[in-house]
Parts: structure tokens; C-alpha cells; sequence
């Protein structure tokens, strides 16, 4: 297993580490921030959004709408606040091995 970290930066950044992928990423757009990245291993994925409004937070749900909740990985995830960066929130997750991560563009 490896360990995908996330967090926020500033107001337009999010942080990521861990897995293929990962970088620092420019989530400002129109006027506010938010970014939508999946995570697979070719079998499993979830989606995680990152959203800021004066503090950074992160949802993490299924791939897409379409999806059945039941069919979530159970990966596990830790949350902290403050950890990397006062105003975020710290996700980690749990990956297999030869999970990579894409960001979504709007």
C-alpha cells in the first residue's frame, strides 16, 4: 500500500503526494476554487473534491454519479485540520500499490 496525502495551500492550491500523479495543482477558476481529481488502481476509483471557502476541505465520493455507493473502495482514510497548513484539512488515504492519480478538469 501506498499513502496519497492532500491538502490545500494558499486559496488556489492543492497539494498532493504520494502516487503517480500527484503535483501541486492551480484550482482557481471563475472566481473561486475548487478541484475534482479521481484516484484508481485500474479496478477501483474514487473521487475527491477539494473545496475552499476561507479553509480548505475534501468530499470524497464514487467516480461518478452513476456509480453505486456500495461499490466505494475500502481504502482507508485519515483526516486531520492543521496539520500541513493552518486553514486545510489533511487527507490520507491508502492506496494500492499502482493507484495514480488525475485531476478533472471543469
Amino acid at each position: 500500500m501506498k499513502t496519497l496525502k492532500m491538502f490545500g495551500y494558499s486559496d488556489d492550491l492543492v497539494e498532493c503526494e504520494g502516487i503517480p500523479g500527484c503535483d501541486e495543482f492551480d484550482v482557481w477558476h471563475n472566481g473561486d476554487s475548487r478541484g475534482k481529481f479521481v484516484v484508481s488502481d485500474g479496478q477501483q476509483a474514487i473521487c475527491i473534491h477539494a473545496l475552499y471557502c476561507g479553509s480548505w476541505a475534501f468530499a470524497i465520493t464514487s467516480e461518478n454519479d452513476r456509480d453505486d455507493y456500495r461499490t466505494m473502495p475500502d481504502w482507508p482514510v485519515r483526516r486531520s485540520f492543521g496539520k500541513d497548513c493552518d486553514y486545510s484539512e489533511t487527507i490520507e488515504i491508502d492506496v494500492p500499490d499502482n493507484a495514480v492519480l488525475r485531476r478533472v478538469e471543469k
